[in-house]
């Protein structure tokens, strides 16, 4: 288990120069390119997203009133309510459309070659099992903190699993909101 703080995210320029995310994991193949990443950008105004062509985009408000993505085959993509993710290619030429003054969102991003990845969100009450399988999982503290063997998460941290690595989780207060990421690298022969 590796727990990621705050003070260990990294900011950066948006790949367009439109923005910056502030990236919260990301992990690099044999190649040096990015297998998948974990982020949160702040969107200000509507316009172009970067291109992420060859990678899926797994994408959630965290605060504001979201945004449409329009450009995909099938027509608009709604990233709203808070914590409802939204999937989509980054190889579509997306557009932001915000509903709202600026908001923040949560963001993972896995290169197909590589895997395939998904997100989810909940409002955790009592005990949570991650359990030992075949991906990696990132927990995002979104509100509230956990615990788990003795070792603290606090709000605004991460905590990385990896492949065949479980826990049990214990929200500090009444509550904490996560976001879960789950990754799972594809057998390559």
């Amino acid at each position: 288990m590796i727990i990621i703080g705050p003070d260990s995210f990294r900011v950066m320029a948006w790949k367009n120069g439109l923005g910056t995310t502030t990236e919260l994991y990301r992990a690099d193949g044999l190649d040096h390119q990015m297998d998948w990443r974990v982020s949160i950008a702040s969107i200000a105004a509507d316009g172009p997203f970067s291109p992420f062509p060859a990678y899926d985009r797994h994408i959630m408000a965290l605060d504001g009133a979201g945004m449409i993505l329009e450009g995909g085959p099938d027509g608009p993509i709604s990233v709203a309510p808070a914590f409802s993710p939204a999937t989509f290619s980054g190889d579509w030429p997306i557009t932001a459309r915000l509903l709202g003054t600026g908001f923040r969102d949560f963001n993972l991003i896995v290169r197909r070659s590589f895997g395939r990845g998904e997100l989810s969100c909940a409002l955790v009450t009592g005990s949570l099992q991650i359990p030992q399988d075949s991906a990696t999982c990132l927990q995002f503290c979104v509100s509230g903190g956990l615990t788990s063997n003795g070792q603290h998460i606090a709000e605004g941290a991460a905590v990385v699993l990896s492949p065949g690595e479980g826990g049990l989780f214990e929200p500090l207060g009444r509550s904490v909101r996560i976001a879960l990421c789950r990754i799972w690298k594809t057998p390559h022969s």
